[in-house]
């Protein structure tokens, strides 16, 4: 993982989400008051969730998913070593403030392979939703 990449991502609210990661919610796009940003770096990425709305607080968890894109155009979960645990606690982000989510390669229980990623973070603000960033490896 190497070189610099910034990424815009798509903040939805999710209308139904069906058990495991076989299919994605269906989106309704909101505004676009939440950015998350991705860097790359020689051996992690930075996912970086701001909030943009100056009229409400969002709150995050420390936990994310990472996805895959697969050949019939599926999103798949992407495993994380089975012995790593994320916080559990919530974070309230007001106006202007930032969670950042660090993806490491000691992180995961398997090696990447080229293709097309995301990065999901749970938000919450009145009802629960999903920002994501893609990246890409080839």
């Amino acid at each position: 993982m190497t070189g610099a990449i910034l990424v815009f991502a798509i903040l939805g609210r999710v209308i139904s989400f069906p058990q495991g990661m076989d299919d994605w919610p269906i989106i309704e796009l909101s505004d676009t008051s939440h950015v998350l940003v991705m860097e790359r770096h020689p051996h992690a990425l930075f996912a970086t969730l701001t909030n943009k709305n100056p009229t409400e607080e969002i709150s995050v968890g420390a936990r994310f998913v990472l996805a895959k894109l697969d050949e019939n155009g599926d999103w798949r979960e992407f495993p994380f070593r089975e012995d790593l645990i994320f916080e559990s606690a919530l974070t309230t982000l007001p106006y202007g403030y930032s969670a950042r989510f660090t993806l490491s390669e000691d992180m995961l229980g398997a090696n990447l392979t080229r293709g097309i990623y995301r990065i999901v973070v749970d938000v919450w603000q009145d009802t629960h939703m999903h920002a994501w960033a893609e990246f890409e490896l080839d």
